[in-house]
């Protein structure tokens, strides 16, 4: 998905400058209503209200999930009919992109916001994560902003899907990755560890591709250095990623 403001078309605009504001020009920050309440300090059915011109235009949809109403930017696709106002992407239209279900892009959301109170800089959108890369068949949802560069993430695959030499270590290594992160639940540390040395040793035992494996609910990076012979595990820090140039940005 690309987006790209035309000039010819009017921005939207909604009855308060504070929520204008992010929709035009912090579009990716929100996703949820309760997050626009909370990011403009309007209250949250102010918030409803305020979006409600737009919804009936099918400018904008609302989608509920849990005890969540979430913002789509595009519920008829792109592009909108040319005579409605242009409204940027926001957080939820790029989780709900590649056909993913309301539930999916619930699951990827709350996972984007663990990760943001872990420490991490999340990036969903799937021409930065993918900036200087080959697009694989199925574009990754979710992906941690570092320096220098954006680290896909393999979100909960199972042991023999990661271990897999056709699998998505393998996937994003030919694409041109320099490193990969799988997040994993907690108390699969252990066995998602085991089956990227696995994918490695598969591979001859060399390959380019470090990979970070991310255990909820800390999400403590476990980094697997490429090596010669091995992949050798071992515990760091966030702060410490820096010499290995996978510093958080």
């Amino acid at each position: 998905m690309t987006f790209e403001y035309n000039p010819a078309r009017r921005a939207l605009v909604v009855g308060d400058s504070r929520l204008t504001k992010v929709l035009q020009r912090e579009p990716e920050a929100c996703a949820a209503i309760s997050e626009y309440a909370s990011r403009t300090g309007i209250a949250t059915d102010r918030v409803i209200g305020l979006l409600g011109q737009a919804v009936d235009e099918g400018v904008l949809g609302f989608e509920i999930w849990a005890d969540e109403i979430f913002v789509h930017t595009a519920p008829y696709g792109r592009p909108s009919a040319p005579h409605l106002p242009e409204v940027a992407p926001n957080l939820w239209e790029y989780l709900r992109s590649e056909g993913r279900s309301v539930e999916d892009a619930y699951t990827l959301w709350r996972l984007t916001r663990g990760l943001e109170r872990a420490g991490w800089d999340v990036e969903t959108n799937p021409r930065r994560i993918l900036f200087n890369m080959l697009v694989p068949p199925v574009p990754p949802a979710l992906g941690l902003r570092t320096v220098g560069q954006v680290v896909p993430l393999v979100v909960h695959p199972t042991p023999a899907e990661l271990a897999d030499p056709r699998g998505p270590l393998s996937i994003y290594a030919g694409c041109g990755a320099q490193a990969a992160g799988v997040v994993c639940d907690s108390g699969e540390l252990d066995a998602m560890v085991t089956a990227a040395r696995r994918w490695a040793l598969e591979r001859g035992g060399y390959t380019n591709l470090a990979v970070l494996v991310l255990e909820a609910p800390r999400y403590a990076p476990t980094l697997l250095q490429p090596g010669d012979a091995s992949v050798a595990p071992r515990s760091i820090s966030v702060d410490a990623l820096t010499g290995h140039g996978l510093c958080p940005q």
